[in-house]
């Protein structure tokens, strides 16, 4: 007997998040190695590209900022990217505004961080904060989408480099 349409969603709905969460979990794992090690070598990489004049100015603290912020934009235009192909009309047009809303926040903190005094580094920041609040109402879709009774947390626990399950399986009491 073959399987009803509900039954041939619900199958590729969990191929789709299984999926997304191996993409996922391959971003962080290497959103982590660039994060950890882009700052400190946002100089000498500078130094190579482009010569000692870009490594002795402003651009190597703002490479190392950015590779703070790289990682974040990443996992959200991964996210995103899921959100518009597996929402409903109506979730789309609530995400649309909650995008417009996204888009209010980052203009008035850039405006602040700037004033500030937080210069191009402000500017960075405040763009991650953005796309950190627009990661999460995508967990928070997805997870709805994918575990209706568990929402996001099952969803972010899946897409974990490391389970939380894993970390408390190797705990000691030896602290």
């Amino acid at each position: 007997m073959a399987p009803s349409a509900a039954e041939e969603r619900a199958l590729a709905l969990a191929r789709a998040g299984e999926l997304l969460a191996r993409v996922a979990r391959r971003l962080l794992l290497l959103a982590l190695v660039f994060a950890t090690f882009g700052p400190a070598y946002a100089r000498l990489l500078l130094q190579l590209a482009y010569g000692a004049r870009w490594a002795a100015g402003d651009a190597p603290p703002l490479l190392a900022s950015y590779c703070l912020h790289t990682p974040m934009m990443a996992l959200n235009g991964i996210l995103e990217a899921a959100v518009r192909a597996l929402a409903t009309p109506a979730q789309l047009r609530d995400f649309n505004g909650f995008l417009a809303a996204c888009a209010l926040g980052y203009w008035l903190g850039m405006l602040a961080l700037l004033r500030a005094g937080c210069g191009l580094h402000g500017v960075i920041f405040a763009n991650a904060l953005n796309l950190a609040a627009r990661a999460a109402h995508h967990l928070v879709l997805l997870g709805a989408l994918f575990a209706p009774r568990d929402g996001a947390r099952r969803a972010a626990e899946s897409w974990a480099p490391v389970s939380y399950t894993h970390l408390r399986a190797h705990e000691t009491d030896s602290y």
